[in-house]
């Protein structure tokens, strides 16, 4: 998988090495708050060997240019409709409001589109994550439909 580059940013592909951020990611809270909560340390390790063992997926990690501060991790596979390829996305919190999950989710699009030839991306948030609703709609996300998962629309 490709190593992809931003203004600002790495988007290094997913390996074992990433394990600790990987764990910090889905251990923390805020994070987590529309996720369907925290996970523990022994369910981020089966998740990423189940990550790692598909290739035809598309995992990185997000890391500051300059300083190589792990940022936040994003993903291309399978909706679980498996009709459609979703993007998802996961920051830490010191990152928010700075304009990474938007300059590097739109990279990860262009690569969608124009490497993987993909005729279609799907995002799914919660309506209550007013921050991923306005991230998705300035990337020009439009809302398809409305569904249920982790108890909330």
């Amino acid at each position: 998988m490709k190593t992809l580059m931003t203004e600002r940013c790495v988007l290094t592909p997913l390996s074992m090495k990433h394990l600790p951020t990987m764990v910090k990611l889905y251990r923390n809270a805020e994070v987590r708050k529309y996720l369907g909560g925290i996970r523990t340390i022994e369910e981020v390790k089966e998740q990423m060997g189940n990550m790692l063992m598909n290739l035809s997926w598309k995992y990185w990690i997000v890391l500051d240019k300059h300083t190589y501060h792990h940022l936040g991790f994003i993903a291309l596979t399978p909706h679980h409709c498996e009709a459609d390829i979703e993007i998802s996305y996961q920051f830490f919190p010191d990152s928010w409001g700075k304009g990474y999950a938007s300059e590097t989710v739109h990279e990860v699009l262009v690569y969608a589109f124009s490497k993987l030839n993909e005729q279609k991306v799907v995002a799914e948030t919660q309506v209550a994550n007013e921050r991923s609703c306005q991230l998705l709609e300035k990337l020009g996300f439009i809302i398809d439909c409305y569904n249920y998962r982790f108890g909330a629309k």
